[in-house]
């Protein structure tokens, strides 16, 4: 649970580093435009979040489900990359990725304090926000190596893609990882 708190974290934060970015150097967003699919994608994760706590659905499905719903969401935000026109779809794609999130991230937390002893739950709380820290840097790291390697600061557009593709397989990736979990 610890290794999918980490892939949740940074394959999400490893994509959302980059929105704004992309909105204002490809499609010429101002800021406040560029910065508004983080919020509707708050609100997919809060929606999300809300509603898997009131449903009897196992957990292990919930991070399953939410595995493949950020995923989705990741690839989706390859397709606002180039400077063709459908930038105005990045809310969607942002709020399915906030919704993977706020399906699996509570319910990862449950299941790591649910498999650990009562002694060891506060190690495991730790070791779940540790994860969250260490993936999240090292997949946004290499999402900006990747950046000033493939892009120019007017046109990010080739390296965006492969981090949201990069990112999107580290999702998929968890998916085929934790397929057997159970509850």
């Amino acid at each position: 649970m610890v290794l999918a708190r980490g892939l949740f974290a940074g394959a999400f934060f490893g994509v959302e580093a980059f929105v704004p970015l992309t909105l204002s150097a490809v499609h010429g967003y101002s800021p406040a435009l560029a910065g508004l699919p983080l919020t509707v994608g708050a609100l997919g994760w809060s929606a999300a979040s809300w509603w898997q706590g009131r449903v009897d659905t196992p957990r292990s499905i919930l991070v399953r489900v939410g595995f493949v719903t950020l995923a989705v969401g990741l690839a989706g935000m390859a397709l606002v990359a180039p400077a063709w026109p459908l930038a105005w779809t990045a809310s969607l794609w942002w709020a399915i990725a906030g919704a993977g999130m706020g399906l699996a991230f509570p319910s990862v937390s449950v299941l790591a304090l649910g498999y650990a002893s009562e002694g060891e739950r506060g190690f495991a709380s730790s070791a779940l926000q540790v994860s969250d820290m260490v993936f999240s840097a090292v997949l946004v790291g290499t999402g900006g190596v990747l950046l000033a390697a493939l892009a120019s600061p007017e046109n990010p557009t080739t390296a965006v893609v492969l981090i949201n593709l990069l990112m999107a397989a580290v999702a998929a990736f968890g998916a085929l990882l934790f397929a057997k979990v159970r509850d």
